[in-house]
Protein backbone atom coordinates (compact mmCIF):
# COMPACT_ATOMS: atom_id res chain seq x y z
CA UNK A 1 0.00 0.00 0.00
CA UNK A 2 1.25 3.47 -0.87
CA UNK A 3 1.13 6.24 1.72
CA UNK A 4 0.50 9.78 0.48
CA UNK A 5 2.59 12.92 0.90
CA UNK A 6 1.08 15.56 3.14
CA UNK A 7 -0.98 13.16 5.24
CA UNK A 8 -0.53 12.18 8.89
CA UNK A 9 -0.42 8.49 9.83
CA UNK A 10 0.37 6.49 12.94
CA UNK A 11 3.96 5.29 12.70
CA UNK A 12 6.16 3.04 14.78
CA UNK A 13 9.44 4.90 15.22
CA UNK A 14 12.59 2.94 16.00
CA UNK A 15 13.13 4.58 19.40
CA UNK A 16 9.51 3.87 20.45
CA UNK A 17 8.63 0.61 18.66
CA UNK A 18 5.68 -0.32 20.90
CA UNK A 19 3.97 3.08 20.92
CA UNK A 20 2.71 4.49 17.58
CA UNK A 21 3.30 8.21 17.07
CA UNK A 22 1.79 10.52 14.48
CA UNK A 23 4.06 11.10 11.50
CA UNK A 24 3.69 13.28 8.42
CA UNK A 25 4.74 11.77 5.09
CA UNK A 26 7.11 14.24 3.37
CA UNK A 27 8.54 12.13 0.55
CA UNK A 28 7.00 12.27 -2.91
CA UNK A 29 4.24 9.87 -3.82
CA UNK A 30 6.56 8.33 -6.44
CA UNK A 31 9.04 7.45 -3.67
CA UNK A 32 6.25 6.20 -1.42
CA UNK A 33 5.07 3.72 -4.06
CA UNK A 34 8.34 1.81 -4.24
CA UNK A 35 10.64 2.81 -1.40
CA UNK A 36 10.50 3.53 2.31
CA UNK A 37 8.50 6.71 2.99
CA UNK A 38 10.35 9.64 4.56
CA UNK A 39 8.46 10.99 7.57
CA UNK A 40 8.71 13.67 10.23
CA UNK A 41 7.23 13.36 13.69
CA UNK A 42 4.13 15.28 14.78
CA UNK A 43 3.72 16.08 18.46
CA UNK A 44 1.55 18.00 20.88
CA UNK A 45 3.06 20.10 23.62
CA UNK A 46 1.91 22.65 26.15
CA UNK A 47 4.97 24.80 25.46
CA UNK A 48 4.79 27.15 22.49
CA UNK A 49 7.58 26.33 20.05
CA UNK A 50 8.90 29.04 17.79
CA UNK A 51 11.86 27.17 16.38
CA UNK A 52 12.43 27.41 12.61
CA UNK A 53 12.14 23.62 12.24
CA UNK A 54 8.67 23.48 13.85
CA UNK A 55 5.43 23.97 11.90
CA UNK A 56 2.27 24.51 13.92
CA UNK A 57 -0.94 22.65 13.03
CA UNK A 58 -4.32 23.76 14.33
CA UNK A 59 -7.11 21.34 15.32
CA UNK A 60 -8.59 19.75 12.22
CA UNK A 61 -5.52 20.27 10.03
CA UNK A 62 -4.43 16.84 8.87
CA UNK A 63 -6.76 15.26 11.42
CA UNK A 64 -5.05 16.53 14.59
CA UNK A 65 -7.42 17.12 17.52
CA UNK A 66 -5.36 19.73 19.34
CA UNK A 67 -2.60 22.22 18.52
CA UNK A 68 0.32 20.16 17.28
CA UNK A 69 3.75 20.69 15.81
CA UNK A 70 5.49 19.04 12.86
CA UNK A 71 9.09 18.48 14.00
CA UNK A 72 10.99 18.90 10.75
CA UNK A 73 14.33 18.09 12.40
CA UNK A 74 12.97 14.63 13.38
CA UNK A 75 13.35 12.91 10.00
CA UNK A 76 13.09 9.13 9.54
CA UNK A 77 12.32 6.44 7.00
CA UNK A 78 9.83 3.74 7.94
CA UNK A 79 9.01 0.33 6.56
CA UNK A 80 5.52 -0.03 5.09
CA UNK A 81 4.46 -2.27 7.97
CA UNK A 82 5.48 0.42 10.47
CA UNK A 83 2.89 2.91 9.14
CA UNK A 84 -0.88 2.62 9.53
CA UNK A 85 -2.88 2.05 6.36
CA UNK A 86 -5.30 4.94 6.86
CA UNK A 87 -4.41 8.60 7.44
CA UNK A 88 -5.71 10.53 10.43
CA UNK A 89 -7.74 12.82 8.20
CA UNK A 90 -7.39 15.11 5.19
CA UNK A 91 -4.09 16.33 3.79
CA UNK A 92 -2.60 19.21 5.75
CA UNK A 93 -3.33 22.60 4.13
CA UNK A 94 -1.12 23.46 1.15
CA UNK A 95 0.42 26.49 2.88
CA UNK A 96 1.39 24.30 5.84
CA UNK A 97 3.02 21.78 3.49
CA UNK A 98 5.06 24.63 1.98
CA UNK A 99 6.04 25.66 5.53
CA UNK A 100 7.11 22.06 6.22
CA UNK A 101 9.24 22.05 3.06
CA UNK A 102 10.97 25.27 4.17
CA UNK A 103 11.48 23.97 7.71
CA UNK A 104 13.03 20.79 6.27
CA UNK A 105 15.37 22.92 4.17
CA UNK A 106 16.31 24.85 7.31
CA UNK A 107 16.91 21.62 9.23
CA UNK A 108 19.13 20.30 6.41
CA UNK A 109 20.86 23.66 5.82
CA UNK A 110 19.62 23.88 2.23
CA UNK A 111 19.40 27.52 1.08
CA UNK A 112 16.14 28.84 -0.35
CA UNK A 113 14.67 32.17 -1.40
CA UNK A 114 12.11 33.63 0.96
Amino acid sequence: MSRRRGYIYDGFLRDLPDDPKPVLIVSSDAVNRGLQPVVVQVTTTERVRLLPTYVELQPGEGGVHERSYVLCHEIATLEDEDISEEPWGPMIPAQKLVAVERALMTALDIPYDE
